[in-house]
């Protein structure tokens, strides 16, 4: 039986993207368009690139039709995004292709709190009302849009993840940060509570903060004016996935202060529980963590600095927790899990 053809429209491919869309690919004739970076080589799907241009300062408008482009799929999936022009043109002219928005479903960004902006998603609701399918990170949209009077039925949920590699057994015995380095994400907060544990409790495991950014220099001042260069390693960023996989292995936990992204299903792909404040910047991938059971969710900031000093007095505590995040990452959260999310959406309008 030939392959649907679909059509998905987006920015860039990021890398970690490419393992859902390869597993998506294995079921469909896939085809993904971006206007920025280049394709990943590991890709295993075609790829277009058609660049784009802003009109009145704040609509993107691709420079070839994505309309004319989108009626050769039978299915055409974009990102959920007021400013792409395309969006809103697909909803009355999408011809025969059926048309799936697909993205985070409310207000969130690096500067954007989960769902701070009540207006936001009654914006987007006039979006998805149009569209055949909506297909969200995670399940939160869904209860939403549904208590908005969106009918249930057309959305689906594609659980944001990321591809693992197995782990590597050894001894776990550091704390880790993996991510972009700026004040948003409260990395001096991070530093500043490990000094205050290892004053207390000079028996600590290092901590390793991996990533760059514009704090990646002051970070590396500030601990070596604290006189901290053996506990506190900054290998700088790091994205070659066999080397990161070693240092998940080696980790009790993974604290990241305010920001909660993809770095929580990486972290308990390697069985490495999350600890990170309860409002914290996210996509909605905070959501998967359970506090006490796969993670900590922190009231306060200062909380920190007992969970370092725990996890060099009762390690196994994190280290069950950890267990607990691989369980959820292997029977919710692997990327052919967000791709059947993606799968069930398809499916869906083609049999509307």
């Amino acid at each position: 039986m030939q392959k649907k053809k679909v059509l998905i429209i987006q920015s860039v491919i990021p890398h970690y993207r490419v393992p859902i869309f390869n597993a998506l690919a294995k079921h469909v004739d896939l085809t993904v368009v971006y206007d920025k970076g280049d394709v990943p080589s590991d890709a295993e799907f075609e790829t277009k690139k058609i660049e784009v241009f802003t009109v009145l300062k704040k609509l993107t408008v691709h420079k070839k039709s994505i309309v004319r482009l989108s009626r050769k799929f039978d299915v055409t999936i974009m990102m959920l995004n007021r400013s792409y022009l395309s969006t809103h043109l697909l909803c009355g002219l999408r011809g025969k292709t059926k048309v799936i928005f697909w993205g985070i479903g409310v207000a969130a960004g690096y500067n954007t709190r989960f769902d701070s902006i009540p207006k936001t998603a009654e914006k987007l609701k006039h979006i998805i009302d149009r569209a055949d399918a909506a297909l969200f990170y995670s399940s939160y949209p869904v209860e939403k849009y549904s208590k908005m009077g969106v009918h249930a039925e057309k959305l689906f949920v594609a659980n944001n993840t990321v591809r693992v590699l197995p782990i590597t057994e050894c001894e776990r015995n550091t704390i880790l940060f993996v991510g972009s380095l700026y004040r948003a994400k409260k990395i001096f907060e991070l530093l500043e509570c490990y000094q205050k544990a290892y004053s207390e409790c000079e028996d600590l495991p290092q901590m390793v903060i991996i990533g760059d950014g514009d704090d990646a220099e002051p970070a590396r001042k500030w601990v070596a004016e604290k006189g901290l260069e053996n506990q506190i390693l900054l290998p700088g960023a790091i994205y070659d996935e066999k080397l990161l996989s070693e240092y998940f292995s080696r980790a009790i936990v993974c604290i990241s202060p305010d920001q909660a992204g993809l770095s929580v299903l990486k972290s308990f792909g390697y069985g490495v529980p999350f600890v990170t404040h309860k409002d914290a910047i996210t996509g909605g991938e905070r959501l998967n963590i359970e506090n006490g059971v796969s993670g900590i969710l922190l009231d306060s900031f200062d909380e920190i600095t007992n969970v370092i000093k725990e996890c060099a007095q009762t390690p196994e505590r994190y280290i069950s927790m950890g267990e607990n995040a691989k369980k959820h990452y292997d029977e919710n959260r692997t990327v052919d899990h967000m791709a059947n999310g993606f799968l069930d959406a398809i499916k869906f309008v083609l049999n509307k």
